[in-house]
């Protein structure tokens, strides 16, 4: 269900980035799908005599032809939108983002995940596997002086929220399919960069999340972009199929409605 959902809020976010384009292509694909849904809806009908000279199209079989005509719009706003994909998974990045910075819950969580790895280190005094915040309420600061706990820190902070991602964001991690492996130099950089500006100030999970952003950023460049060309050519290929599914459906109708007026 989650998988779906995402799916259809990635194919919005390309449709809302198209429709805030500055160029015609929306309008012209909304158009374009409009005119062939109903041509061929048209078609449709006059193929009916192709089998039958006196069957005309039920209302069952009207419907249908009205869907597949729905579906050609759909489709070719699809077809159109779809090179904004890119934009849209930054789009949807940035929400999960901001979603995952104030959700309490998982800082609370990682928080205790980096106090058990820097405790696992051994090089701070005052960390210990017992007594932690998950007895402990009252510990609030996380000590990270020595290089090893600062890594161990960043470390625990990233994976959990790439754990995450994957649990909330189906859909795109399965896009972009990010390495299990975190770059150490991703790692070394963030740290310098936050210590740099932020001297004697506690590592926060909120950096973990933002260096998992950046990694998959950098990661869907090149799969993006082969899955919006991917989503063209199914755009195409389900509008052939609905369309040839609704011939059919046309033709065997028409063809059973003619059999009584042959025998008889």
């Amino acid at each position: 269900m989650q998988y779906t959902i995402e799916y259809l809020e990635l194919w919005w976010a390309c449709v809302a980035s198209s429709m805030k384009d500055n160029s015609l292509a929306f309008p012209i694909s909304l158009v374009l799908g409009a005119i062939a849904g109903g041509l061929f809806w048209w078609l449709a009908a006059q193929s009916a005599r192709l089998w039958n000279q006196r069957y005309t199209l039920n209302l069952g079989v009207q419907v249908l032809c009205g869907v597949a005509a729905m579906l050609a719009v759909i489709l070719a706003i699809t077809f159109t939108s779809s090179r904004h994909m890119e934009a849209a998974a930054k789009v949807r990045l940035n929400i999960w983002k901001q979603e995952t910075e104030n959700n309490q819950e998982w800082k609370n969580d990682a928080f205790c995940e980096a106090w058990d790895a820097v405790a696992r280190t051994g090089q701070e005094a005052d960390v210990r596997v017992e007594p932690s915040p998950r007895t402990d309420p009252t510990l609030q600061s996380l000590s990270m002086g020595h290089p090893e706990s600062k890594k161990a820190v960043i470390r625990t902070y990233v994976a959990s929220a790439l754990k995450k991602f994957a649990k909330e964001s189906p859909y795109l991690h399965g896009i972009i399919n990010p390495s299990p492996e975190i770059p150490e130099e991703r790692l070394n950089f963030s740290l310098q960069s936050w210590f740099t500006d932020h001297p004697g100030t506690p590592f926060p999970a909120e950096q973990g999340v933002a260096v998992v952003v950046t990694i998959l950023e950098e990661e869907a460049k090149g799969k993006i972009e082969a899955v919006a060309s991917y989503t063209k050519r199914l755009s195409l290929a389900l509008f052939v199929i609905t369309q040839l599914i609704v011939f059919g459906v046309i033709a065997f109708v028409a063809n059973r409605s003619n059999r009584p007026a042959t025998v008889a």
